[in-house]
């Protein structure tokens, strides 16, 4: 399956929705994502992982690139991953700088 991700803004959250498999060739996408969000005053990011049905390697390099770049100062959630991907997550100890939930938040 191919990877989308597109981007909303509300007040001070963003939500990046990422769908299908966000291998190398999706990275650069989710990359360029990342980036718009970064430009605005945003305080909280959410990453609504629902129908993503895979992340690789690349995908992981820029969730670290994104905790880097926003800094500590933004809450960044992760919504319903998949076990694969929160295990993919947690195998680059990501669970330390994010947090996951159910549902996305109002």
């Amino acid at each position: 399956m191919s990877f989308t991700a597109s981007l909303t803004e509300q007040g001070s959250t963003t939500t990046i929705t990422l769908e299908g498999d966000l291998d190398d060739a999706g990275a650069d996408l989710f990359h360029e994502k990342l980036e718009q969000a970064s430009t605005g005053s945003v305080a909280r990011l959410v990453l609504d992982m629902t129908n993503l049905d895979s992340v690789a390697s690349a995908g992981l390099r820029a969730l670290t690139f994104c905790r880097q770049k926003l800094g500590d100062d933004v809450d960044i959630v992760v919504v319903s991953p998949s076990k694969s991907v929160r295990r993919s997550l947690e195998q680059v100890d990501l669970q330390q700088s994010v947090s996951f939930t159910d549902r996305v938040p109002s």
